[in-house]
């Protein structure tokens, strides 16, 4: 027997043992048929399957009348479908190129392998959301697991006013804090005890390695120089000879090197130069010990590159002649400490990954060493290392110079000898030499082709 409702709340019928049907018609008219707009909805209970008729409705005439589309809103349309077309629309054109491709990554392992990406709409609840919650925050850190929690819950609210979803299930969900038990005692303490810097025998064992080059090892200078300066690599991979003034000692960091999809389909990955972190340029002072590594690093590029079409510092050493990649700057690393014998602390991770001080560790030690020196001020450290400092007409100065210059590296607070005996000389007259040897090499590789 079918029941009648007023104001637009439709007609519902009994259809089976535990199944109702709902039909509803909208004010408007479809632009198909010329007439008023029909839905159909079933539930378990007449109010369920009237309040699904209701909401279709209601989400239909939102998305005709702001934009003018007559859309079919699939009843089995996934989450993790809703979540794809939310990232592509909404997200994608609020932040950059490389920040999208972080947070798709992201979102490739920490949200759509899971349960919830599978749900229809109608199948979300808050007890949905919480079981996926504490799911990820049993595997991965609350860092981790934050923009996926997040991203659900933007998502969610964008879906009720929609009128896809009546509730905001995504933000009733809240995921569980940490139960502190003797397995996670355990974990914490094992956590303690990683390194997270290198010690001052592995800086001793780096600067050693790179006078003496006993193993032929293209990073030996890398990471010296990410020492002595607490560049980011993909900074450092990005650096332009014209960034360097060694007359004054400084290297401006204009950009940085940056991954993103290559089409506006996802159709691969290219790398590419963007702005540094914090959208701003900042000054690197150059002790002695850096000064060295440049001129090293010139030498080597000028000799083994035989195209450096965009000038820089220290490319790859094979065709095509490009910056260097992070992974492949990671992997000569590692090469390297297993070379010296440098504990890097790799330890298994509760993904299972096994992970240990990295490129990015370098950084790590050249601040740690310099705001707990004797002497050091933080907050030009912090300038220096670009921790969202404001960078203004300001650093140029002398004054600030002179502070930056005054910074502990680890090669002053550990190497007896910045300059022993057998290292490169930096004065005017040999920075020419070589600039002219560069330029003799680079009108060499011009008359060859």
């Amino acid at each position: 027997m079918r029941t009648r409702k007023d104001n637009g709340e439709g007609s519902c019928r009994k259809i089976a043992q535990g199944k109702y049907e709902c039909v509803i018609q909208s004010n408007l008219i479809n632009p198909k048929t010329l007439k008023p707009k029909r839905f159909m909805r079933r539930g378990a209970t007449e109010k369920e399957a009237r309040s699904a008729a209701i909401m279709a409705m209601q989400a239909w005439e939102k998305e005709y009348r702001n934009h003018g589309n007559d859309a079919n809103f699939k009843k089995t349309k996934l989450f993790g479908e809703y979540m794809t077309e939310y990232m592509e629309n909404k997200v994608k054109g609020t932040i950059t190129d490389s920040g999208y491709y972080s947070y798709y990554k992201n979102m490739e392992r920490y949200f759509y392998p899971y349960r919830i990406s599978k749900f229809q709409l109608h199948n979300l609840s808050v007890r949905a959301f919480q079981d996926y919650y504490d799911e990820i925050g049993q595997k991965y850190s609350k860092k981790t697991c934050s923009l996926p929690v997040q991203l659900c819950r933007r998502l969610c609210k964008d879906l009720v006013n929609r009128s896809l979803i009546s509730e905001d299930y995504a933000s009733q969900a809240v995921p569980k804090k940490e139960v502190v038990d003797e397995y996670s005692r355990e974990r914490q303490e094992k956590e303690e005890q990683k390194k997270e810097i290198f010690s001052k025998e592995g800086v001793i064992k780096f600067h050693n390695e790179w006078r003496s080059h006993l193993h032929n090892s293209q990073y030996d200078v890398v990471a010296v120089f990410l020492l002595e300066t607490g560049l980011r690599a993909q900074e450092f991979a990005a650096l332009q000879n014209s960034d360097i003034n060694m007359e004054k000692s400084i290297i401006t960091i204009k950009r940085s090197m940056g991954r993103r999809f290559a089409d506006e389909d996802g159709g691969g990955i290219e790398e590419y130069y963007k702005v540094p972190k914090n959208k701003k340029q900042r000054i690197i002072y150059l002790s002695d010990i850096a000064k060295e590594c440049v001129i090293d690093m010139q030498q080597r590029t000028a000799t083994y590159c035989k195209e450096n079409k965009d000038d820089l510092l220290y490319p790859v050493f094979r065709k095509p002649y490009r910056a260097r990649s992070n992974s492949t700057m990671e992997v000569g690393f590692k090469t390297l400490c297993n070379f010296l014998d440098i504990d890097r602390c790799v330890q298994r991770g509760k993904t299972g990954i096994y992970k240990g001080l990295c490129l990015h560790s370098l950084r790590h030690t050249f601040i740690t060493y310099a705001n707990t020196a004797n002497g050091n001020n933080s907050l030009v450290v912090s300038m220096m290392a670009g921790h969202q400092q404001r960078i203004d007409e300001n650093i140029y100065t002398h004054e600030n110079i002179e502070a930056l210059s005054q910074i502990q590296t680890p090669g002053k607070l550990f190497i007896d000898d910045a300059k022993p005996k057998h290292s490169i000389e930096i004065d005017d007259k040999d920075y020419q030499e070589f600039l002219e040897f560069k330029k003799w090499k680079e009108q060499q590789a011009k008359d060859k082709n």
